[in-house]
């Protein structure tokens, strides 16, 4: 079973592009290669980032993520003011997965949700402390 790390976002980006250029961005702050982002084959016929699902894949063979951007509640959100959700979901590299969160956050959010206390135990991060908990985890191999 996969497990799903959230961002609340304010706006959708504007397109598959500029999250590739945020991705890669953020994977190379952690001195990282960036990972491939394209649409599921099994997207719909013209996807777009509100209809569609975004692949993230890496070099390694645990670097993978299923990405899914929606329109949302402040319920869901936490905050009224952020009212898209970003689901970064993996049943690999947590610390893969957690960049990818890093960068939606960095560029569009200000926390990040970690429901399944599978990254490191913790409940949630700024995009701060996200960036300090992937140092420490990336520097423990």
């Amino acid at each position: 079973m996969a497990d799903s790390l959230f961002v609340p976002i304010k706006n959708f980006p504007e397109n598959i592009d500029q999250i590739r250029n945020e991705v890669s961005a953020a994977f190379s702050e952690f001195g990282m290669d960036p990972p491939s982002i394209y649409f599921s084959e099994r997207s719909v016929a013209n996807p777009t980032l509100e209809n569609a699902l975004v692949i993230a894949e890496g070099i390694g063979p645990d670097d993978y993520c299923w990405v899914g951007i929606s329109q949302s509640t402040a319920d869901i959100t936490e905050d009224p003011e952020y009212t898209i959700i970003v689901n970064i979901e993996t049943r690999g590299n947590w610390v893969f997965g957690g960049i990818l969160a890093y960068s939606f956050c960095r560029y569009h959010g200000r926390k990040v949700i970690n429901d399944s206390l599978r990254l490191d135990g913790m409940g949630g991060y700024t995009v701060d402390s996200l960036r300090r908990t992937l140092v420490s985890l990336i520097q423990q191999g």
